[in-house]
């Protein structure tokens, strides 16, 4: 029996060693939620340009800063996409949001390696 998942994946980096790689399972974040979920938010309309209007990756780059908020604050990878799933625009129907985080890289907050500048 053929598997009929479809998974779209997208690495998104942000400067300051963030970057994150997102596979979304288009079973379960159909495309009636992904068009939902990229039209939700009032910057919408600029997130859409910036994804040359394809809905998943407009989601991917929305679900992109929350996660890693997550994840800087301590969560896990799937904690981090449980919290996700609990948030405002991002809780449609069933367990998951459809989202796997693949990989990941958040800067190191250890304060012996910081760069600091003496100025007086």
């Amino acid at each position: 029996m053929a598997d009929s998942s479809k998974i779209r994946s997208f690495k998104i980096e942000s400067g300051m060693d963030l970057s994150i790689t997102l596979d979304i399972d288009t079973n379960i974040l159909i495309p009636d939620y992904a068009h939902e979920t990229a039209r939700f938010w009032v910057s919408s309309g600029d997130v859409l340009d910036a994804s040359d209007d394809d809905d998943y990756q407009a989601v991917a780059r929305y679900a992109a800063g929350d996660l890693w908020r997550y994840l800087i604050d301590g969560y896990n990878e799937v904690g981090a996409l449980q919290k996700l799933h609990e948030q405002e625009g991002w809780c449609w129907p069933g367990d998951s949001v459809g989202i796997t985080i693949r990989d990941y890289e958040i800067p190191g907050f250890d304060a012996e390696y910081y760069e600091v500048e003496v100025l007086a």
